[in-house]
C-alpha cells in the first residue's frame, strides 16, 4: 500500500498579498501610460468643491473643500481633530509611527462626501495603467477598396 502523502496546498492570499501584486502591476504598466506631460501648468478648479460631513448625529458638521474662508479653516481643523491615529504598512506589519509618519483617519461609517473620483479622472488614470492599450484594436483589419472609400 503506498503512504499517503501530506497535502501541500498553499496558504490563501492575504491583503498584503493582494497589495503588493497590485503594487508590481501599477509599476510595471506605469512606464506605458500615456498622460505625462512636462512644463508649468496653472492649477485650475475643473470640479466641483468636495463636501465632508462627519460628526454625531444631530450634531454633524460640514467642510467645503478647498478651504476658502476662516470658518472653512476651523472646520478643516475639527475635522483634524476627529480623526484617530492612522497605522500604515512598513516591513510587513501595521504600525503606528508618529515621528515617521503623521496621519489621522475615519472609519467609512464616521463620514460621508459627495466627492466623484470619475468626475477628476482619476479613475481613467488608473485604468491607462492597469489596461494597457490592446494592439490592433484600432486597425484596420482588411484594406478598404476604392468602392468603400
Amino acid at each position: 500500500m503506498a503512504a499517503a502523502s501530506a497535502s501541500t496546498s498553499p496558504a490563501a492570499p492575504t491583503e498584503p498579498d493582494y497589495l503588493q501584486g497590485f503594487e508590481e502591476a501599477l509599476q510595471k504598466e506605469s512606464r506605458k501610460a500615456t498622460f505625462t506631460c512636462a512644463g508649468l501648468h496653472e492649477q485650475t478648479l475643473t470640479t466641483k468643491p468636495i463636501r465632508i460631513r462627519w460628526g454625531a448625529n444631530g450634531a454633524g458638521k460640514t467642510l467645503t473643500l478647498p478651504v476658502q474662508t476662516p470658518h472653512d479653516e476651523r472646520l478643516l481643523q475639527d475635522l483634524i481633530a476627529a480623526c484617530h491615529p492612522a497605522t500604515f504598512g512598513r516591513g510587513g506589519q501595521d504600525i503606528y509611527d508618529s515621528t515617521y509618519r503623521r496621519a489621522g483617519a475615519l472609519g467609512p461609517a464616521d463620514f460621508l462626501t459627495d466627492f466623484c473620483p470619475y468626475e477628476t479622472g482619476i479613475l481613467d488614470i488608473v485604468t491607462q495603467l492597469l489596461l494597457p492599450p490592446r494592439v490592433g484594436d484600432l486597425e484596420t483589419q482588411a484594406p478598404i477598396s476604392e468602392e468603400g472609400k
